[in-house]
């Protein structure tokens, strides 16, 4: 057990060696954030290096650190000293004699040294290590928890259950050697799934969203004190036609705003796209919705789920203008996000919208910069990976089409998130690679959908070895 007086000690040997330590300042930083426990009487301890977080480390710095001492259980937490940077040098001719050291967070020795900030996107982190010195730097939410489960990763660590992470008998000593920028594939990543909602500490450390359990009820919400920018609407996913313009409230007197199938109108199917009411109607209930939840960034508009598409005359006219069913989703969706630009309207490329809009004299409807694609896949058989099935070639040709109209940026598929319905099966078979889009998703259940992709946090530029 560390104790104030084996800290104290510590603090005073690397002072006098080095000249660098302030023992009053450091003693008290940690005492003050519950870092050392004391004991009745001293004990003889070697203390092999340190985990440094900067001055007023937030509560994710100081989570991450915590983290790190329980495998790191012979390092130290301490405020970092005033002249990092100069100190955890190459030029310095003590650096040899300096204890290893991990800098957690925004910490200044990370905004003087590293060179590669600007390459950081979302919640990516910078995660460097020379054997010695380690810098576990980020900008966004939970990256450098990320970033330290990452490096615990490297050094053989694995997270197989909800509560504590699995010790394998190969765990590498010291710290790993590794120079990478990492960011996520996929901006967002759940699994709905009870190990991900039930434990925080599971869920991050595979780099996931999750929902967390309100009360004793079967109602999940998103766990907004973490969600960031990416925070949805509550009751806002998928299937949202219904929510936006219920039939129970305006089929009976304006039946005209939804399918026409046969000849007939039917309240059970989805909306006419083509009538510029239902338009109107939707922007101004979802503009009521807002305001309930300001907070709320991502806000789904899509299609219900069934086949009912329209199949009136006009909508008929659109699907010819705009490339099928989708094109005229995508044509609606577009206006509706222009009236709400400081939003991110989603929609689903589902059953008959699956498709990617075709291409009309040259032209194909694409969604505009804050538009969000869920791409579903669940028609897919899982008896064969997807990238190779026979039967499975036409989802391939599917998002192969949405990634040729959405583009690429920074590397990534701009616009697609993925959305994978698993049908009493243990395993995912997605693991396809489309431009930059990659999942390689694992779970079971009856009915678990993965969100975006389950295994997320992918490294670029990178080299990793052992000290």
């Amino acid at each position: 057990m560390a104790t104030i007086l084996r800290y104290k000690a510590f603090l005073l040997t690397i002072g006098m060696v080095l000249g660098i330590a302030n023992p009053i300042l450091a003693q008290n930083w940690p005492e003050r954030h519950g870092f050392v426990q004391y004991s009745q009487e001293p004990e003889p301890i070697t203390v092999q290096g340190q985990i440094v977080v900067p001055h007023n480390a937030d509560s994710v710095e100081l989570r991450t650190a915590r983290l790190l001492h329980k495998f790191f259980s012979d390092f130290v937490i301490i405020e970092e000293p005033a002249r990092s940077d100069s100190l955890y040098s190459l030029f310095n001719p003590d650096y040899g004699k300096l204890p290893p050291a991990i800098f957690v967070g925004k910490t200044r020795l990370a905004d003087r040294c590293l060179t590669r900030k600007g390459e950081i996107c979302d919640d990516g982190f910078i995660l460097k290590s020379d054997g010695r010195l380690a810098v576990i730097h980020g900008l966004q939410d939970k990256a450098i928890y990320y970033g330290a489960c990452r490096l615990l990763e490297l050094k053989g660590y694995r997270m197989t259950h909800h509560q504590i992470p699995d010790v394998a008998p190969d765990i590498q000593p010291g710290i790993p050697i590794v120079d990478e920028v990492n960011n996520p594939s996929f901006a967002y990543r759940e699994i709905w799934y009870y190990t991900p909602h039930h434990s925080q500490d599971y869920a991050d450390w595979h780099g996931l969203h999750r929902r967390i359990r309100v009360g004793d009820s079967n109602q999940y919400i998103w766990d907004s004190r973490f969600s960031g920018p990416l925070r949805w609407a509550e009751g806002m996913y998928v299937h949202t036609f219904q929510k936006l313009i219920p039939p129970h409230k305006y089929f009976d007197r304006h039946p005209e705003w939804f399918t026409e199938t046969g000849g007939r109108r039917v309240r059970d199917g989805q909306l006419c796209l083509s009538n510029p009411e239902v338009l109107d109607t939707l922007c101004a209930n979802l503009a009521k919705m807002m305001e309930e939840q300001p907070g709320a960034q991502i806000w789904s508009v899509s299609n219900n789920d069934n086949y009912n598409v329209c199949q009136c005359p006009k909508c008929r006219h659109m699907d010819s203008l705009y490339g099928g069913p989708s094109g005229t989703l995508i044509h609606f969706i577009n206006q509706v996000a222009r009236r709400f630009p400081n939003k991110t309207i989603s929609t689903l490329a589902y059953q008959f919208t699956r498709r990617a809009p075709q291409p009309v004299n040259g032209h194909v409807e694409k969604p505009d910069s804050n538009v969000n694609i869920m791409f579903c896949s669940i028609e897919c058989g899982r008896q064969e990976a997807i990238a190779t099935a026979p039967a499975e070639a036409s989802f391939r040709r599917d998002m192969e089409d949405w990634a040729a109209i959405c583009g690429i940026e920074n590397g990534k598929l701009k616009n697609i998130w993925v959305r994978q319905l698993i049908l009493n099966s243990q395993f995912s078979n997605l693991n396809y690679m489309c431009g930059t889009m990659w999942c390689n998703s694992a779970t079971c259940g009856t009915l678990s959908p993965i969100f975006m992709c389950c295994n997320p946090i992918l490294s670029t530029s990178t080299t990793t070895a052992y000290a």
